[in-house]
């Protein structure tokens, strides 16, 4: 892909100001996007029976998902997917409800076998490039996972738990610092 498009040459250009109409597809992916994070939002705040207000915890993971579905399951007018324009074929990973407490398991070095494997977090998404799990967890904040494991119905929908886990986009560990580092001379 690289290769077919290293003697592409990039026009830059510009348009109009306060003319939606002249940026015409972009327009048209916000649009698409904001419609997902809509439902997506509504369907989470139904499955966990309380309100998702735009500063919680999930919002930011929720627009980073909404646009990783675009980018693996939106057709486009070609016929394919953003993905199969990429990789030559659809994509076939697991993928589970966002914001659906799940259990995911953590390695273990051989001298802790007999030490639980399986832990509850919050699936937020997932990595592009490795198709690992994004998962929040309440010790750990964001954590990249390769396995993890359904529950069944309300389990699945724990509205205490999800008040414990930590992490954003930005800070996935969900430190909070309180001065800022200064760099040594």
């Amino acid at each position: 892909m690289l290769k077919k498009n290293l003697n592409t040459i990039l026009v830059p250009s510009q348009t109009p100001k306060g003319s939606k109409g002249s940026l015409g597809a972009g327009e048209r992916a916000n649009l698409t996007l904001q419609g997902h994070v809509r439902a997506l939002r509504l369907a989470t705040a139904k499955k966990y029976k309380m309100e998702i207000e735009p500063t919680h915890l999930l919002m930011p993971w929720l627009v980073r998902h909404c646009a990783w579905i675009h980018n693996h399951y939106q057709v486009k007018d070609h016929g394919m997917t953003p993905y199969r324009s990429c990789r030559g074929k659809d994509y076939g990973g697991f993928i589970v409800e966002f914001g659906e407490m799940v259990l995911y398991r953590e390695h273990m070095e051989d001298d802790q076998k007999l030490n639980p494997r399986w832990f509850k977090g919050i699936f937020v998404g997932k990595i592009d490039i490795s198709d690992e799990f994004m998962i929040l967890t309440p010790k750990y904040g964001a954590q990249k996972k390769r396995a993890i494991r359904r529950l069944e119905g309300e389990a699945a929908w724990n509205r205490e738990f999800l008040k414990t886990v930590i992490g954003s986009p930005w800070n996935p560990t969900g430190v909070i610092q309180t001065s800022v580092p200064v760099p040594a001379e």
